[in-house]
């Protein structure tokens, strides 16, 4: 199909697509087809090995060299790998936890592997050992949101909402749109009995997230009075 201006190859065979979630973005599709309803070749579906069965190694020959089986991944790639999967597709729990059994022995120093041991050992209900992990993570690298996030509900389980609340208010800092890590601070402050400030930061929430019907609730029982 002929498109206008002439020889625009990319704007054809990479079109791009609104992003509904982000306002005025945009994103182009990097597989180039020869027509909009090309399926993908079945090659597809075969690139499982044994080594990686339930995962496809895209561009693995720059890694490797001539003449040799293409490396595997990195044990922290497919620790990562399996990570983002598993948040929404539990089969793959199995091969997470694999691999951070591996990492555990291999390097266990590693701020990245100290971090999941902590996430681990939290959803596991050992609180005591998921703070000494995310607390030696937090130690031995840069810190994200969601370490701290973790460490402070770790120590609120261990009664330690005062220690906990500076660990929620960096997390917020680190990523001021997460609405769970804002609810945590909100519960903190309620439960250390500080509620003009939970008010406040509650109000806080609902300019960010003003279609939280359940936060709004909570606001005009705090208020005593129903909002709009």
């Amino acid at each position: 199909m002929q498109q206008k201006p002439a020889n625009n190859c990319i704007g054809c065979h990479m079109p791009q697509r609104d992003i509904q979630v982000i306002s005025h973005s945009t994103a182009t599709n990097h597989r180039i087809v020869a027509t909009p309803d090309e399926p993908f070749p079945d090659v597809t579906f075969t690139q499982t090995t044994a080594a990686l069965p339930n995962l496809i190694h895209l561009n693995p020959a720059h890694l490797s060299v001539p003449g040799q089986q293409a490396a595997s991944p990195s044990l922290l790639t497919l620790l990562q790998a399996y990570g983002e999967l598993a948040e929404n597709k539990p089969q793959y729990v199995t091969s997470y936890l694999k691999v951070l059994d591996q990492l555990e022995q291999t390097q266990p120093n590693n701020p990245l592997v100290q971090a999941a041991l902590g996430r681990r050992d939290l959803k596991n209900g050992d609180f005591v050992k998921a703070a000494g992990h995310l607390r030696r993570s937090l130690e031995t690298g840069p810190g994200v949101a969601t370490t701290y996030a973790d460490l402070a509900d770790a120590l609120t389980h261990l009664g330690r909402t005062a220690e906990a609340r500076p660990l929620i208010e960096k997390a917020i800092q680190l990523d001021p749109f997460n609405p769970v890590t804002r609810k945590m601070l909100v519960v903190n402050l309620i439960e250390a009995k500080q509620y003009p400030t939970a008010q406040k930061t509650l109000e806080d929430y609902l300019e960010v997230f003003p279609q939280d019907s359940f936060m709004r609730q909570m606001l005009n029982r705090a208020e005593g009075s129903p909002r709009p």
